[in-house]
């Protein structure tokens, strides 16, 4: 039974995390640090006035850095928001579902990403019921 790389940018509670995982042996979940979620969005926050919090024995940005390439590089579920590196094509070539947590990626249609053939999936309607 082949595995499922899935990866998670946004910092997510163990709990989430677990719950993911249970969905099915095959998938090998790994939910980025801080640091690497840092650096997986160049900086930027996700949304105005959101702070992640960084743990204390979490590894260096350049550790960051270093160990996100390698993640990426065997990613094939990508879990974000619309925050995306523009060179996430490239970054992760064996990706083929991005999941966003947002109604809509419009800002992502004219992207190399959307290019690729990537599947890209919204939370659209997710909060319908609750609102309604």
């Amino acid at each position: 039974m082949r595995e499922v790389n899935v990866v998670l940018a946004l910092g997510l509670n163990e709990g989430l995390v677990a719950s993911i995982r249970e969905v099915s042996p095959r998938l090998r979940v790994t939910a980025l640090s801080w640091a690497q979620r840092r650096a997986y969005r160049g900086g930027r926050p996700i949304w105005y006035a959101y702070a992640e919090e960084r743990r204390s024995d979490e590894e260096s940005e350049e550790e960051a850095q270093a160990s996100l390439a390698s993640v990426l590089a065997q990613a094939e579920v990508l879990f974000t928001s619309t925050v995306i590196p523009p060179d996430i094509a490239a970054s992760a070539p064996r990706l083929r579902w991005v999941q966003i947590t947002a109604a809509g990626v419009e800002g992502l249609l004219d992207s190399e990403l959307a290019r690729s053939g990537v599947t890209l999936t919204t939370a659209s309607g997710i909060h319908a019921v609750p609102i309604g």
